[in-house]
C-alpha cells in the first residue's frame, strides 16, 4: 500500500521512487476515458499498469491527499468484517449520522422485529428479516436477507 511517491500534489512513481512523500494508494480514481480505453476489453488488468505507462509517457497524475482519516483496505470479506467491528466497537469513529443509530456495538435497522434474536460481540443489520431464534455474532447482514428462525451465523457478511 505504501508505495506512492507524491511530490507537490503530483504522482511521481507507484513503486517507492524519487523525492516525496510515500503515501498508501486508497483505489480512489477520477479518470478521464480515454485513460481506459488503451485497455483490453476482458483481460484481467491493472489499473496501476496504466498508471506507470502514463508517467513514462511523461504525462502528469494529480493525487489528492486526504489527512485526518481513518482509510482500510476492505478487499476481502475479513477485512470488511473487521472494519465493521472496529467501528462498533469505537476503535475508529462512526459517522455522525449513525452514531446516534447505533446501540453499543449493535447497528440495527430500526425497522427490524429483534424479538427472540441474539445479538452477540457486535452486528450490523440492514433492512433485513431475522426470525425467532436467529443468533448472529460479528455479523453484518445487508439489506433484503431473510434468515430463517434458529439459525447460527458467526463472523460472516450475509447477502441477498
Amino acid at each position: 500500500f505504501n508505495k506512492v511517491t507524491v511530490q507537490d500534489g503530483e504522482i511521481k512513481s507507484f513503486d517507492q521512487q524519487g523525492q516525496g512523500s510515500l503515501l498508501a494508494f486508497t483505489g480512489l480514481h477520477v479518470l478521464q476515458p480515454e485513460i481506459l480505453e488503451t485497455i483490453s476489453v476482458g483481460v484481467e488488468y491493472s489499473i496501476i499498469d496504466r498508471y506507470r505507462e502514463i508517467l513514462r509517457e511523461g504525462k502528469t497524475i494529480h493525487a489528492h491527499r486526504v489527512d485526518g482519516c481513518s482509510w482500510t483496505d476492505m478487499g476481502t470479506v475479513e477485512d470488511y468484517l473487521t472494519l465493521h467491528g472496529k467501528l462498533l466497537h469505537g476503535d475508529i469513529p462512526l459517522w455522525s449520522e449513525f452514531s446516534t443509530q447505533s446501540n453499543g456495538p449493535f447497528l440495527v435497522d430500526n425497522s427490524i422485529d429483534q424479538t427472540g434474536v441474539s445479538l452477540q460481540d457486535w452486528a450490523c443489520i440492514g433492512k433485513a428479516q431475522l426470525n425467532e431464534g436467529v443468533s448472529l455474532r460479528r455479523c453484518v447482514v445487508w439489506d433484503g436477507v431473510k434468515i430463517a428462525g434458529q439459525a447460527v451465523y458467526k463472523d460472516v457478511l450475509l447477502a441477498s
